[in-house]
């Protein structure tokens, strides 16, 4: 959500003019698309402004169980039907919003194309699937597992160690009395100190 001042990381304008794109924030700022990185798990909406050749921006949206083809709000859709090849529906925008929710059936890459020109799109990167937020273990987590329970083993065989030296020391103390002294004379002699 945006307020004042600020602006969504997950929300671009697209201006079409022939065969250029061009992709701002929604303050202006423009922007390249070879810096933008999608992240799985989050929906983006590329608003696309009017333009005068009536082009739209289309994407290629792969269908799974995370995206039902009925949610579609936006733009026209199509499906491709080949059953040895992934299931795809082309979604197109051409004056409003393009949502286009990045799930884990996406590939490295997104391609926004001109509608009716494949051969000139806009690509961006789409993160990678082992760094999804929150989905799964970053090798720094990883290693501070690892490095936190051999801390926690050694430890814990450092304590046995001293406990067993302690136990040994103390065993091998005996208390060894002068034979010759009468127990009176040593509580005696206690108490005089």
């Amino acid at each position: 959500m945006q307020w004042l001042g600020y602006t969504c990381d997950n929300e671009f304008i697209v201006t079409i003019a022939g065969s250029a794109v061009e992709l701002t924030t929604a303050d202006g700022v423009i922007i390249d698309e070879s810096e933008v990185i999608l992240k799985r798990g989050v929906t983006y909406r590329f608003t696309v402004l009017e333009n005068d050749e009536d082009l739209g921006l289309c994407v290629r949206i792969p269908v799974d169980d995370e995206i039902s083809v009925s949610r579609r709000l936006y733009g026209t859709s199509s499906s491709s039907s080949s059953s040895s090849t992934p299931q795809y529906e082309v979604v197109c925008a051409t004056k409003g919003p393009l949502i286009i929710p990045v799930t884990n059936s996406f590939g490295s890459e997104v391609h926004l194309t001109i509608e009716d020109d494949e051969d000139n799109y806009i690509s961006f990167a789409v993160e990678d699937a082992s760094t999804e937020g929150g989905k799964g273990l970053t090798d720094g987590v990883l290693l501070g597992i690892i490095f936190g329970g051999i801390s926690v083993a050694l430890l814990i065989c450092f304590i046995f160690l001293k406990r067993n030296q302690y136990k040994k020391t103390f065993e091998s103390k005996e208390c060894v009395l002068p034979n010759n002294v009468p127990d009176s004379e040593m509580s005696s002699s206690s108490g005089e100190s």
